[in-house]
């Protein structure tokens, strides 16, 4: 058996370096999944745009 290094090198979004995919996914309001499927796809640069959409669009309507 082959022992493993620290685990991930961390991840780079938007110019933002994270030292861990769960405190990028926690930092932009997305699971971790999702930074993985991201990364795996190299769209990186736009996880998390649209939970923040989402979640100011409902802002607006229940303030309406």
């Amino acid at each position: 058996m082959t022992k493993r290094g620290p685990k991930g090198k961390g991840v780079s979004i938007r110019g933002v370096h994270y030292a861990t995919q769960k405190g990028a996914a926690r930092a932009l309001g997305v699971t971790e999944a999702a930074i993985s499927v991201a990364k795996a796809r190299g769209t990186l640069d736009n996880v998390g745009c649209r939970a923040n959409h989402d979640q100011q669009h409902s802002e607006k309507e229940a303030n309406q």
